[in-house]
């Protein structure tokens, strides 16, 4: 017998014996790998219906069909399926978010997309998430037709349709106002309103450990480039790479689940002592945060470790330890600190997915700074100082 005829077997034996929740489990299991004796991806497209029947909003079912649709090059298949998803479940928010992720499968266009989450804000006219999703709709509609030198009182009604989503976003959760800063600043300079431009400028919110404008590295005059998207993942202008919006919530949320992992709390000025963090998250091995604190002359070194991988998830924590250490540490590691400028160091130096993760963060006598370096490069040796003083075992 083949490990595929074994497979089903045991498919059915789990739908008939275990019922329902174990049948959803498997056959979400089954969907998600490419399995030795399938000919071609799309060949348990049966399954993902089967999958929609038990759960109607399943996304590694829909997931699953749009890309075997996809891979035949089926795209009114996949519009058809979309629409329906949409059509069986009108009030229901997800099957419209999922259209929207999916938009480029279904080539659909930006004002296709904003029609889709118009209809869902109808529905749920004050869900955060629908309404930053058609600001940002509008947002990407406006750079591209700025781009294409389009009508300009249609820019500028497109920008204020824009403007108007964004203020309501952070109206319902003013934790939006520190992302959307920016291309309401950009927004109100297209509308030629200085004295708007100039009130999203104060904005000054900080949510979770990490500044998000710290990741974020626009080209200069960003506020009137208008041809500019400052959400896209990469943002390449007059030949050089930036950091967008999109990337630096990427690096903040990605360090974020870690540390909340952790239990570990934000490090700022405002605290009385002095504090050094560092979080390593190598791709298949165990995630490992170290924190060095000096409050007054005494001096601890606080040191931790999951048995998850730094490139997946976070498992549990498998070590809390921490120690005291002298003075002379403490004072030998900031010096290495200024030697190397640390304080002065982009945030960024690559943007990349790939490698382990190295966020070394520092507030000393009142001065905070994170840098986050793939591979370690310039944190590798204070990164390794800092390992070497506690009592982990890295071989």
């Amino acid at each position: 017998m083949t490990k595929m005829f074994l497979r089903n077997v045991m498919l059915l034996f789990s739908i008939v014996v275990f019922g329902q929740k174990l049948d959803v489990k498997v056959l979400e299991d089954t969907l998600s790998h490419f399995r030795s004796g399938e000919v071609h991806f799309g060949t348990k497209n049966h399954l993902a219906y089967q999958l929609l029947e038990r759960n109607a909003n399943n996304e590694i079912a829909i997931n699953y069909l749009v890309n075997s649709y996809k891979s035949k090059n089926q795209i009114d298949s996949i519009r058809w399926f979309l629409q329906n998803l949409c059509d069986k479940n009108p009030k229901d928010l997800k099957p419209y978010l999922l259209r929207k992720r999916y938009a480029t499968y279904e080539q659909a266009t930006k004002l296709n997309i904003i029609h889709y989450l118009e209809k869902a804000h109808s529905f749920h006219p004050k869900n955060d998430i629908i309404i930053y999703e058609l600001g940002r709709s509008y947002y990407d509609l406006c750079i591209e037709m700025y781009t294409n030198k389009s009508n300009k009182d249609s820019i500028i009604s497109i920008a204020k349709k824009t403007i108007y989503y964004f203020e309501k976003t952070y109206k319902i959760d003013s934790s939006y106002k520190e992302l959307l800063k920016y291309p309401l600043i950009q927004m109100s300079n297209l509308i030629n309103n200085n004295q708007l431009a100039f009130a999203y400028s104060q904005f000054n919110e900080k949510n979770g450990f990490y500044p998000i404008q710290k990741f974020i590295t626009f080209p200069d005059n960003w506020e009137f480039t208008y041809s500019l998207n400052l959400f896209h993942f990469y943002v390449k202008f007059e030949g050089e790479k930036y950091g967008s919006i999109d990337e630096a919530l990427y690096g903040v949320n990605y360090a974020s689940k870690f540390l909340n992992g952790f239990e570990e709390y934000e490090i700022s000025e405002l605290q009385s002592c002095d504090q050094i963090r560092f979080l390593l998250l190598p791709t298949f091995r165990h995630p490992i945060m170290v924190r060095l604190e000096k409050c007054m002359n005494t001096v601890t070194i606080y040191w931790k470790e999951s048995d998850g991988a730094g490139g997946y998830d976070f498992g549990n924590i498998i070590v809390n330890k921490s120690k005291a250490l002298s003075l002379e540490i403490w004072n030998e590691f900031v010096t290495k600190l200024y030697t190397m400028s640390f304080f002065s160091l982009p945030i960024l130096n690559i943007y990349s997915r790939d490698g382990t993760s190295w966020y070394m963060e520092a507030c000393v006598n009142g001065n905070y700074h994170v840098v986050f370096r793939k591979g370690g490069v310039s944190l590798f040796e204070i990164g390794n100082f800092l390992l070497k003083h506690t009592d982990l075992d890295l071989k």
